[in-house]
Order: C-alpha cells, then structure tokens, then sequence
C-alpha cells in the first residue's frame, strides 16, 4: 500500500456551483528544435504530460479502445501541441466543419480563460482510410479579428495503436507575446465513434459546456520547466443529491491509497482499485470545499466545490412545486418554479399554466372534492421554450389517494407519455431480418433524469464497455425530471418497442442502478410473467411483492460501503426471497459505495449467466450461491 501525499482535486463540474477557488496554472516547457511532422520523435520526453482524460460525466473507454494523452511545450512560433490516440478504427465525419462529430481532436487556444479572443481547430486522424490526408478546420472565434488570415501548422500520423496530431497554434492569432510568465488558455477534447454508433467525448480542462464557454480552459505558463504530469482525472457530480467524485487514472496506479478532505479535514479514504483497465475510485461526500489528495499522480483541480443547489441551467433542470401541496378548501393553489429568481435570471421571464384532473381523468377549475388531483404544469419562457410538469396536489379531509397507475392513465388520456428512449442494435441486426434478439431494458439513477438524453446514452456506453459484443438489443428510457419510473409507463414502452424491433420474447432481461435498482424491484413485481432475467443494483423495493418474483433468476448487486442507498436495502429483499426459496443471487462488493455498477458490469460471468436465462426453461449457473459475496 502506497503512502499519503499532496495531491490536490477541488471538485467543480456538471451542474455543481463554483466556490472562489482559483484554477491552477499550468507550467509549460520552452522546447526548441521540434518539427511539425505528426510523429513527436523530436519531442523526446519533454513537455507538460496529461496522461488521462475523461468525458464530463467520468466516462472513459477501455484503455485498449480509446486512450488520449497529450504534451504542451512552446516556442517563439507559439503553444507546441502532441496528442497521442490509442484507439480501434476511426470514423471521420463527411465535411471537415464537422470534424468535431466523430473521430478527432478539437484545440481551443484562448487569449486568456474567460476572454472572447480564442480559436478553435478541429482536426481529423489521418486514420480513417476514407480521409488518408489529414483535414483541419479553423473556427474562428475572435471578437476583434486581424485583417491576415491565420495559419495554423496541424500534422498527423498512424502509429501501431491509433494516431498521433501535432500542432503549433501562433502566438500572432491573439497578439501574445512569447516570453516567460507570459499565460494563456487551452482546451482540447478527443472524440471517437464507439461500434455502436455513438461517441466518447473526453477533455480537458473538465468543465460543463467547456466548448462553447472560454471560462472553462486552463491557464497555462510559460516557463523554462514543466509542472508535473497530470495522470487523473476527476469529476463531480450529485448522486441522489450528494455530491460525488468519481477518480480515474492509468491502471499502474491501481493500490494508491487517496484521501478526500472537506473544510480542510479527512473525512474518507479509498483505494484506487483496478476497474476494466483503469484505476477508480468515487467518493461520497458532505457539503463543504473538497480536496482529494494521493502519491505519484500530479495535481488536478477542478475549481470550485461547495455544491449547494445550482441554479437552473434550462427549463429541463428547474423544479415546480405548489405552496403548499397539500390544501383545504375548492380552491386550488398557486405554483411557481422552487427558486422563481434564479429561474427568471436563467431563463428571462416566463408564465406557468396548470391544468388540474380529477381520479376520473376530468379537467377540473376547482377541488371539489377531498384527495389527489393531478395537475399538469405548462411552462413557457419569453423565447419561446415550452415543457410540462406532472405534480400532485391533495386536498385534506380523506379521498383517494393518488398513484402511478393514475398518472399513466392521465398522461395517456393527455398525450403526454415519453417515446424518447436510447436503442443499442447489437452488430449483425440489420444484415438478420428474420433472427429475434434477446432485450435488456436498462433504468438509469436519478442523476440522468431529465430531457437530455445524452447522460442515459453514456450509461449504456459504459455498460456495454464491458461486453463489446453483446448480442442484444439495449433500450435505455430516461425518466422526467422530479419523477420516479413508473412499472405502467415502462411496460407500455416494452410492448411499443417489441412491435418495433425484433425481440425474442423469451429472452427480456432486466436491469438498473440506484434509483434505476428500484425501478427494477418495482417493474418486476408489477409484471413477473415478462422478465426471463433481473439484475438489480444498490436498490431496493417491497418485500410483500417478493412471493410474485420467486421464480425469476434474479442476480443483486450491492456496495458494501454505500452511503446512498443502504446495503440492508438490497438484502431485505434477498431475504424475503430466501425465506420462499427464490431463485435468487447476492454479490456485495466489500469495498465498493455507492458506485458498485461499474464493478458490476465489469464481471464477465454477469453476462454469461443472464445470456443463459429464458422465460421458459430458464438456466443457472451454481459458481455463486445465493446470499454469497464475491469480490
């Protein structure tokens, strides 16, 4: 086990609010001689290294399949740039402006963080045997703009593994003058195309809309010497409305002990354990600014890290609540966005319209009656944006109380049911017409809730990181905002999607993490008969329902250590179902919080296993018993 020393991980990120914390400043080496060839032979080992980069939710690929780093230098031409690319074959975009959708680099060189005088230049691979000539695209940011035009010196070449870019962005674009001391901005994403058609987007320096915002590029120096390497990445997110910090980092790091600090004391410490390829760890922390420190892994900051609630960032994010929800009398009450300022300093004015329902699905002005209505909120903003929220209000003195089942009666009767959900095609669908494919129906936590569907896709890409070629369709619906899943709207999308793709009946799986595990528990007891298979992770559900699952395979994951949803969560149920014989499986990871998908999906007898289940003579395996820990 290695010692304790200074590494410093200030959280900030993805919808977390900024504390006064400064961004570091990065020294970048003066290096002289090197020829602008893609290869970075004459580079040797000099340069500022930033060996591991992350997309803005921690998702990274199997080192193997996509694995950026990149070097910085200077010199009297401008800022030197070495980008190597370990990855599987790229796919490059048609038109070179739209470099940026698929396979290549995009460098952002900015006068300074925060000022409108940056550049942007999108690069190819050189990899793509479509595109064998390197293609580059200038976008041209600049607020004041010098009559010549800039000359941007980009190369690239193949190597073994994937490509290197070589670039030198002039110091003339923005009128800086190369000297030490002198700062500047730098940004960069790498982007590659996944076999299923979508795409990994990891970057530095980490920052939520960091390339269209000048206020998320790094300062860097320069300098006669470099600072040292930078070899984790870091992110922060709230889970079930915690903060947490999710670490990656090269797999040699794997046994590094690191600890997190809030206010200036330890509160926890984790190993970096070795995770698909990767060294990880997350933690869960309380409020407070948070330091995340370690041996040999240089130092990230990701400045800011109070997480109090942030403001709304779009309509998609902000809260609508009624005051109060419950009430006495006809008249129903009035409702506003949670925080009506900074929903207005967001989104500029706007005007909130409900419409009220009665249990019989009636349109009413007024609570007649004592108990549940629903009521269905439309907001639009003075640019013209519109969304509905679905809240209950309840008149008191008894009545009916409201449920699930009534809501998805409403929003049918409404036409407001989603039919936006993320599809996974397994390779070779398109070229079977008439083969019938196992499903995975996948139910994301309540951090991927929302209108966005990119977070749920980046599960799923996660996910299937893990088993590359999984033979199965994966469809991965994401949940409204404020909402839980709803069994009733889940199966209506079952039976929607079974008349669309090819499915084999018998073999629909189930699955989801966190708030998703509950929504697993949940549709499963509501529709038994469905399911050749459930995995449920760090969830929980109702042990009165167990008796209708007891003939599923079912496999539980849990962490040992989760602070969110506790272990006892999961274990009441494998209890309930142990004590009628149920078909079921228990694997707790001793060390793992509330993260303990990763190490879930991870295990290659996982998969195996569901592979085997069918809803008519279903298969098992015995390597691990019921109620067992593994790991």
């Amino acid at each position: 086990m290695k010692s304790l020393t200074g590494i410093l991980l200030c959280v900030h990120a993805l919808g977390l609010s900024a504390a006064a914390t400064e961004s570091p400043v990065f020294d970048i080496p003066e290096i002289k001689g090197i020829t602008i060839d893609g290869k970075g032979a004459d580079w040797g080992g000099k340069g500022f290294r930033v060996e591991t980069l992350a997309g803005e939710s921690g998702e990274v690929g199997a080192p193997k399949d996509f694995d950026p780093s990149f070097r910085l230098g200077w010199d009297e031409r401008g800022l030197l740039v070495l980008v190597a690319v370990r990855c599987g074959p790229t796919t490059e975009a048609d038109e070179p402006y739209n470099l940026w959708k698929m396979d290549g680099v995009e460098l952002f060189f900015g006068e300074k963080p925060g000022s409108p005088q940056y550049i942007q230049i999108l690069a190819g691979t050189g990899a793509d045997p479509r595109f064998p000539k390197l293609r580059t695209f200038l976008n041209d940011i600049r607020k004041t703009r010098s009559p010549r035009e800039l000359e941007i010196e980009v190369a690239s070449s193949r190597t073994a593994d994937g490509y290197t870019i070589e670039a030198v962005l002039p110091w003339s674009a923005l009128g800086i003058k190369p000297h030490a001391g002198a700062e500047a901005g730098f940004q960069l994403y790498a982007n590659h195309c996944l076999p299923d058609g979508s795409k990994l987007s990891v970057t530095w320096f980490p920052k939520h809309d960091s390339s269209s915002n000048p206020n998320s590029m790094a300062w860097v120096r320069l300098a006669a010497k470099a600072s040292p390497p930078v070899l984790m990445a870091a992110r922060a997110l709230l889970d079930q409305g915690k903060p947490r910090v999710d670490v990656v980092a090269p797999v040699a790091l794997a046994g590094e002990m690191i600890a997190a600090r809030v206010n200036g004391k330890i509160v926890a410490t984790n190993m970096l354990d070795s995770v698909s390829g990767r060294a990880r760890t997350a933690f869960l922390l309380p409020l407070g600014d948070v330091e995340v420190s370690g041996a040999a892994a240089g130092k990230v900051l990701i400045a800011g890290s109070n997480f109090d609630p942030p403001p709304p960032r779009s309509i998609d994010s902000a809260r609508i609540i009624f005051k109060p929800g419950v009430f006495g009398g006809e008249q129903f009450p009035r409702c506003d966005f949670e925080r009506p300022a900074e929903a207005e300093k967001a989104m500029g004015k706007y005007v909130l319209t409900p419409a009220f329902y009665d249990a019989d699905y009636r349109e009413v002005k007024t609570a007649a009656n004592p108990g549940c209505y629903g009521a269905i909120v439309q907001a639009k903003t003075e640019s013209g944006q519109t969304f509905k929220r679905f809240i209950t209000v309840y008149r008191t003195e008894g009545g009916r109380s409201g449920d699930q089942k009534w809501w998805y009666g409403l929003k049918k009767r409404t036409g407001d049911l989603r039919d936006d959900y993320y599809v996974h095609l397994p390779a070779g669908y398109e070229n079977a017409p008439q083969k019938q494919w196992p499903l995975i129906l996948f139910l994301h936590g309540s951090g991927e809730r929302g209108y966005d569907i990119a977070p749920v896709k980046s599960r799923v890409t996660q996910m299937l990181q893990c088993r590359p070629d999984l033979p199965c369709i994966v469809v991965a619906p994401q949940c409204s905002p404020d909402e839980w899943w709803s069994p009733f709207e889940l199966n209506d999308l079952l039976d929607r999607v079974e008349k669309k793709y090819r499915v084999d009946a018998d073999r629909v799986y189930l699955t989801g993490l966190s708030m998703g595990g509950f929504g697993v528990w949940a549709l499963a007891i509501e529709s038994p008969q469905r399911f050749a298979a459930v995995v449920p992770i760090c969830g929980g559900g109702d042990p009165d329902g167990a008796g209708r699952i007891k003939d599923i395979p079912i496999w539980v994951f849990h962490g040992g250590k989760d602070a969110v949803v506790p272990l006892q969560s999961s274990q009441t149920m494998v209890d309930a179902l142990k004590k009628i014989d149920g078909n079921t499986r228990f694997t707790i990871f001793p060390d793992a919080g509330h993260d303990s998908w990763t190490q879930t999906y991870a295990e290659p007898e996982l998969w195996d296993w569901l592979l085997q289940q069918h809803r008519s003579g279903t298969t098992t395996s015995s390597a691990t018993g019921p109620g067992s820990i593994a790991k």
